[in-house]
């Protein structure tokens, strides 16, 4: 069975309900929930309790939790999927699906980093740039402040 990143996915699903969304504070919601998900240090496997609730998040509501649950539980959402079917950007949704197939929650980061079994110099100079960076820092070209071309030792250094 091939490993899934399930906040990866709920968090992408919950971006599909976003765009899927006529109205235009319902599809920041769905953002803020996406974003909430993706940032989590803990996968949301290990955050549903045994009678199937989860512990209160900010920016999680009823509609995404039942997102959650189903995922977590399915593996899938039918809640997304008919919403995307219904809405008239269905096109959209399914080429933006495609550019996020390589996409990682911060759980999923911190997991095989955490990993003592990956190693090599690759892996090695990554977990000393993601000590450096804080939580909910951006990283990636639009950021001046943590450049991805930057060394470990050139990140290392700065404050």
């Amino acid at each position: 069975m091939k490993y899934e990143d399930v906040n990866a996915v709920v968090g992408g699903l919950l971006r599909d309900l976003a765009f899927a969304q006529a109205s235009p504070q319902k599809a920041f919601a769905y953002k803020r929930a996406a974003a909430v998900i993706l940032s989590l240090e803990q996968p949301l496997t290990a955050l549903v309790r045994p009678d199937r609730t989860l512990p209160k998040l900010p920016g999680i509501g009823p509609a995404s939790t039942r997102v959650i649950l189903e995922v977590v539980q399915t593996g899938a959402s039918p809640t997304v999927e008919r919403a995307v079917l219904l809405s008239d950007k269905a096109d959209d949704i399914v080429r933006r699906r495609s550019l996020r197939t390589n996409a990682l929650s911060r759980a999923e980061v911190l997991r095989v980093l955490n990993d003592p079994s990956f190693t090599g110099p690759d892996l090695t100079a990554i977990r000393a740039i993601c000590r450096c960076i804080p939580s909910g820092a951006m990283v990636g070209p639009r950021s001046k402040r943590w450049p991805m071309d930057a060394s470990a030792a050139d990140i290392s250094t700065r404050r």
